[in-house]
């Protein structure tokens, strides 16, 4: 995986689709992606629990209100390497400050 450049945390794939590197032990470890389509998002795999400032960071840089993210998809994974198992899980965070509208 490549860790992010230039100082950006959402880095550009393609097709709206952005890598958002978790900072989950070193940079260039773990990622998380986010999908974005006709100002809907979606993100694929959360990441372990402490990712989810800068997964929230990841939308501000966008421009991306957390009404608009709609999905948090968590993938199959071991251990706390994914939202859910993770003991403050970022799925969680998320659905309480993303997806429910509420503010930080």
């Amino acid at each position: 995986m490549t860790s992010c450049r230039e100082g950006r945390i959402a880095q550009p794939v393609g097709d709206g689709l952005y890598l958002i590197d978790t900072g989950y032990v070193r940079a260039g470890l773990a990622a998380s992606h986010l999908l974005v389509d006709q100002g809907r998002a979606a993100f694929i795999d959360a990441g372990p629990g402490p990712a989810a400032p800068r997964l929230l960071s990841a939308l501000d840089e966008l421009g991306i209100a957390r009404e608009q993210v709609e999905y948090c998809a968590p993938t199959p994974g071991v251990g706390d390497l994914v939202a859910f198992g993770a003991p403050f899980d970022a799925l969680e965070f998320l659905l309480q400050f993303c997806i429910a509208g509420q503010q930080l």
